[in-house]
C-alpha cells in the first residue's frame, strides 16, 4: 500500500524535526569563510551523494566518528538549503541562493538536486535579477544557466 500525501507529510515534517536539532548528529561541518559550524546526520547525507558516502563511510578521517569536516569554499546558507533537500526533499530554492546550491550539487554529484536545480533556475531570471544571475553564474562557470541568461536577453520586450 502506498504512503498518502499526508502520510508522506508526516514523514517529512518527522525528518525535519532531526534537521533543526543536534540530537543524534554525528557529523560537524566547518562551512564557508565564516567558519560556520554546521551539524549532521552523515547517513543522510550519504543518501543523496556518492562524495558524501565515501568521503563520511570511506577510509578518509571524514569517517571517524564525530568528525569535523572543514568545507572553505562554499556558503553556509547554501549548504543548509542542501541538507534541507537530504532531510525533507525541500531545499526552499531561491534566487539568491539557486546558484550556490547548483556549484555544491557538482561539486559533491548531487544529482538529483542538481536537476532541480535547473529545472527552477529559468523562473528565476526577471529583468531585476539579470544582472546579478549573469554575473553569478559566469563566476561560476556555469554555462547552462549562462545560456538561459541569454536567451532571457535576447527576448523582446
Amino acid at each position: 500500500m502506498a504512503l498518502t500525501a499526508t502520510d508522506q507529510s508526516q514523514q517529512r515534517a518527522n525528518l525535519f524535526k532531526l534537521f533543526k536539532n543536534d540530537h543524534l548528529c554525528d557529523v560537524t561541518f566547518i562551512v564557508g569563510a565564516e567558519r560556520e559550524e554546521i551539524r549532521s546526520h552523515r547517513l543522510l547525507l550519504a543518501a543523496i551523494s556518492p562524495v558524501f558516502e565515501a568521503m563520511l563511510f570511506g577510509k578518509m578521517k571524514e569517517s571517524e566518528p564525530f568528525a569535523e569536516i572543514e568545507i572553505t569554499d562554499i556558503e553556509p546558507n547554501a549548504f543548509r538549503a542542501v541538507l534541507k533537500f537530504a532531510y525533507c526533499n525541500d531545499p526552499k530554492l531561491t534566487v539568491d541562493n539557486i546558484i550556490s546550491i547548483r556549484r555544491i550539487c557538482d561539486k559533491y554529484q548531487i544529482s538529483l538536486l542538481s536537476a532541480i536545480c535547473d529545472r527552477s533556475f529559468e523562473g528565476f531570471v526577471s529583468s531585476k535579477k539579470v544582472c546579478s544571475l549573469l554575473t553569478e553564474s559566469m563566476n561560476a562557470k556555469c554555462n547552462y544557466y549562462t545560456n538561459i541568461i541569454h536567451a532571457f536577453l535576447a527576448k523582446p520586450m
